[in-house]
């Protein structure tokens, strides 16, 4: 069956990319100075660990006479690259927009089953009878339902709103009438999300004794 190659550009990514080598060269660049190198001379431990390393000797290369440099037709190569990826379909009809987003939706699908897995542990089921675990099944497709509905609203992953509201907590106050049960008040930060999902502060006081009369 014949197959169709699309290149698909993220301009993000390729901001992402560069940024990040940007660091890694940087970084080669500080440890080629620090080193000493003499022409003809066998290598430092150093130099072969550099060489040896998996991110800074991707742009290291060795000289005729030995000496180690950056690699400079390396890093411009790898530029070209940057934010593009290669994905395939056998439709030949089919535009290269909607093959670049159902690979994008893939992605996703891929991310609700980790999601399920990690985030909202769908598993292990403990359950016997059919209809417990489809009601397990349910709570855990409602839960990750939220989580989408949060991160969509508040343009934020799960974990970054769980860090966020981490601080947002509940203490019980025991006193000689009895207990009080209070919320710590929300900062900014937390009234924006709270915000950004339509929901109010929870109340500052959620319990308390009921005044009785002197006997």
């Amino acid at each position: 069956m014949a197959r169709r190659f699309v290149v698909v550009h993220n301009p993000e990514q390729a901001k992402r990319d560069q940024a990040k080598r940007d660091e890694i060269v940087a970084d080669t660049e500080m440890r080629l100075a620090n080193m000493n190198q003499l022409d003809g001379e066998a290598h430092t431990k150093a130099a072969c660990d550099l060489r040896a390393h998996p991110s800074f000797g991707r742009y290291v290369r060795q000289t005729k006479t030995g000496l180690l440099r950056l690699d400079k037709g390396k890093i411009a190569r790898e530029a070209k690259l940057d934010g593009k990826f290669l994905v395939s379909t056998s439709d030949p009809h089919l535009p290269a927009e909607d093959v670049a987003m159902g690979y994008k939706q893939l992605h996703e699908v891929e991310r609700v089953h980790r999601d399920l897995k990690h985030t909202v542990d769908v598993r292990p089921v403990y359950h016997r009878r059919a209809d417990r675990i489809r009601a397990h099944m349910i709570l855990c497709w409602l839960a990750l339902l939220l989580i989408r509905v949060a991160e969509n609203e508040t343009g934020r992953t799960w974990f970054q709103l769980k860090r966020t509201l981490h601080s947002l907590s509940v203490a019980e106050h025991t006193t000689e009438a009895g207990p009080i049960v209070q919320t710590n008040r929300p900062n900014t930060e937390q009234k924006a999300v709270l915000d950004a999902v339509n929901l109010r502060p929870p109340p500052r006081y959620l319990a308390f004794p009921t005044p009785t009369k002197a006997a």
